[in-house]
């Protein structure tokens, strides 16, 4: 186990690196995702090497890239709702040229910020005191007892997801179960193939990867309704002509969510037993 992990913090830190670099060059919008899953993998390694230390990791260690990965996701949901507009438009056969202009706006202040925050730093002054604080834990731990915590890890995460599932009322609940589930993901992805586990983990991790792609689709679709119903603001029919149309696309978004918020539930329960 110590061997694997110390390979996957060793190629997220070079992922992370290497997309940082691509995204302050141009905001590249595949760089820009990439940049921010090494980000997640690190920190789901992070929950790990504070289970494995009882706590005892420095809270201050990811400040910084916590900031960073929070600036880097306004970008992020800018590029993606452009993308789904598109798609939204060519569905509903039509055009929202207003909406457009106002998201490649949204981008590229969104971008300016990071940039302003980024400044001349290199990746590792992002990343280099929380994998100091990783690789700490992870070299003086035994290797059962890091194995313990991904189990430990796994097994809280399931029953956290668990408990909000039972509370259908609150969607907001589905942003923590998809952030949960892609940690579940993440350290299960560590164990070696030739482990006795691997095969029944194997099914499990394809059942999440399909979990977590629905999911995916709700967050955008949720952070688009978000972000139209900001655009809309005091907009009316009267002071707006094209008011009609962004309610039937806010409908439309409305649709989609439910659709995929009961196949979310029926998944989680049916394929992963949660």
């Amino acid at each position: 186990m110590k061997n694997n992990l110390q390979k996957y913090l060793e190629k997220q830190v070079l992922q992370f690196g290497a997309n940082f670099k691509q995204v302050c060059r141009d905001s590249d919008a595949d760089a820009v995702h990439d940049m921010r899953v090494a980000v997640k993998r690190l920190r789901a390694l992070e929950v790990l090497a504070g289970k494995v230390a009882q706590n005892q990791i420095d809270p201050e260690a990811s400040g910084e890239l916590r900031h960073l990965f929070k600036l880097s996701g306004r970008i992020r949901d800018m590029q993606v709702q452009q993308q789904l507009l598109d798609l939204m438009a060519a569905k509903l056969n039509t055009s929202f040229g207003e909406l457009a202009a106002y998201l490649k706006n949204s981008e590229n202040k969104s971008i300016s910020k990071f940039s302003e925050f980024t400044g001349k730093h290199s990746d590792t002054d992002f990343t280099g005191n929380l994998v100091k604080e990783i690789e700490r834990i992870f070299n003086t731990a035994a290797d059962s007892d890091l194995t313990s915590g991904v189990k430990s890890v796994v097994a809280e995460i399931i029953e956290t997801v668990r408990l909000m599932k039972t509370d259908q009322k609150h969607e907001e609940y589905l942003h923590e179960i998809r952030r949960k589930l892609k940690q579940y993901n993440y350290l299960l992805s560590v164990y070696d193939k030739q482990s006795s586990d691997y095969p029944e983990l194997l099914s499990t991790l394809q059942h999440l990867e399909k979990a977590n792609n629905l999911l995916g689709e709700w967050h955008d679709l949720d952070v688009g309704r978000e972000i139209l119903l900001k655009f809309l603001g005091n907009k009316t029919g009267s002071s707006f002509t094209s008011y009609n149309r962004y309610m039937l696309l806010l409908e439309t978004i409305a649709s989609e969510k439910q659709r995929l918020h009961l196949a979310i539930i029926e998944l989680l329960e049916k394929e992963l037993g949660i």
